[in-house]
């Protein structure tokens, strides 16, 4: 068992990449989350996916995540006869699917759109800009021309949206994960923080983290009342990038980073990572660059998308990005980022944790939490060494695989905390990640209970 990277690689499986052997490699080589794209795939293709990273997870004795990743009220265009090209200046009328001409879902989104309101197609290639409304049509004028192909995603970023955050699609394949058991759960094209508990309602119980994707300038605008209501952010740049000035990009994801890890939440950082890596199998240095960059950011997970699901070197893309996770990690001090509001006893356990850890240069930090909130709150400080997680619960050692620097093993409750440490001393050992006369920091609960955490103790392995 390797403690690095301390970032964690999500992967989207998709043709590439379900294989049980291309799965073993990637899994070996560092990938801690698979993502299941909902947009993409029939429900045959994910439960397969689903059982074969199981599968691999338990052969190779490593916890890997499952996220969900729901495609939400996503627009495209309808399946034209044929590709319409579209040329600057021309004058163009926009209809209802199934009416001919260029169809758009133009009965869900006609209220909310309004004259000067920019329509985007095929990531931002084609814009067309609304001049007039009409009943059961739109009047526009092309900004920038092109060749409009049949189902291509459509952008609105002048336009706020009414649409439920959830719909039929998702809630049965939100009902398909939940039956599954994933871990994680994604949600699209989030506007605000109340999209959080629409979700909530359909988990009936299920103690499921809940990612919003930021998509759009709306989600950008509301982030904080998200990062108050969702268990954790993507800072989704295809969308995003689309939807808002590319230049801005940068900015928005340093700003996002920051206030998500400021409110201790979970942080993934996607889209075009080693896009190149689709064709090519090794990445450009741009590439290389970003993913350190957002490392430095504070993204506690990276995400793969195209280049895993139907990429030519799915298993390579992992391991490039954990190549080069390491070589920052190894070479430049990631700063903590974790502030929180209410200071509690628990939080201050943690702090003092990472100061002694990093102050004694501890082999790693050992921490025993029913629930993982100790040891997310901990990663969240970014010690300089790894973070050791026993707990109980295998879904809370998934869950626990996409946060930073956390590594977790399952150690069933004990009567007593002592106990407990002696245990996992000897599984550090039986292991091989600790040796004789290292040091080691120890958080735990006087009582093995949720929420729990009161004691600090620093020891020497004998």
């Amino acid at each position: 068992m390797e403690l690095k990277p301390k970032t964690k690689i999500v992967a989207t499986i998709g043709p590439s990449s379900l294989d049980e052997k291309i799965l073993y490699e990637m899994v070996s080589k560092g990938m801690r989350v698979a993502r299941l794209n909902f947009s993409h795939g029939e429900r045959k293709f994910h439960k397969n996916a689903i059982d074969m990273v199981r599968k691999v997870s338990e052969e190779l004795e490593v916890p890997v995540a499952i996220l969900a990743d729901l495609q939400g009220p996503r627009l495209r265009v309808g399946d034209l006869r044929e590709e319409i090209l579209l040329k600057e200046g021309e004058k163009v009328e926009l209809f209802d699917i199934g009416e001919g001409g260029i169809e758009i879902p133009l009965s869900l989104i006609f209220e909310d759109l309004k004259e000067g309101d920019r329509i985007l197609f095929d990531d931002g290639r084609i814009k067309i800009l609304i001049t007039e409304k009409e009943k059961g049509k739109l009047k526009g004028k092309v900004i920038q021309g092109g060749r409009l192909k049949p189902r291509k995603g459509i952008n609105l970023p002048d336009t706020e949206l009414s649409l439920p955050p959830l719909t039929k699609k998702d809630i049965e394949d939100l009902k398909f994960a939940i039956e599954e058991g994933v871990d994680i759960v994604a949600l699209s094209f989030v506007k605000d923080g109340s999209d959080a508990f629409e979700v909530r309602k359909f988990l009936g119980g299920a103690d499921l983290p809940i990612v919003a994707k930021i998509e759009r300038p709306i989600a950008y605008k509301n982030i904080d009342s998200i990062l108050e209501n969702f268990d954790g952010v993507m800072v989704a740049r295809g969308d995003l990038g689309v939807e808002m000035e590319i230049e801005m990009i940068p900015i928005l994801q340093k700003e996002i980073i920051k206030k998500a890890n400021k409110k201790g939440k979970l942080v993934i950082t996607a889209t075009q990572m080693l896009e190149s890596m689709v064709e090519n199998p090794v990445p450009t240095r741009a590439e290389s660059t970003d993913i350190a960059n957002s490392i430095l950011d504070g993204t506690d997970a990276l995400m793969l998308s195209g280049e895993t699901a139907v990429g030519k070197y799915p298993s390579k893309a992992v391991e490039y990005m954990a190549k080069i996770a390491n070589a920052t990690e190894e070479n430049l001090r990631i700063d903590s980022f974790c502030c929180p509001e209410d200071i509690t006893p628990a939080f201050s356990i943690s702090s003092a944790s990472v100061k002694v850890a990093n102050d004694i240069k501890a082999k790693l930090i050992m921490v025993f939490s029913v629930s993982g909130a100790t040891a997310i709150t901990i990663s969240k400080m970014r010690p300089i060494c790894p973070i050791v997680a026993f707990t109980p619960e295998e879904s809370v050692r998934r869950k626990l695989s996409i946060y930073w620097g956390v590594f977790p093993l399952i150690l069933k409750t004990h009567a007593s905390t002592d106990q407990m440490i002696e245990i996992g001393e000897k599984i550090l050992k039986e292991k091989g990640l600790v040796k004789k006369d290292e040091t080691i920091v120890i958080v735990a609960g006087k009582t093995p209970a949720k929420g729990a955490t009161n004691m600090l103790k620093v020891e020497r392995i004998e």
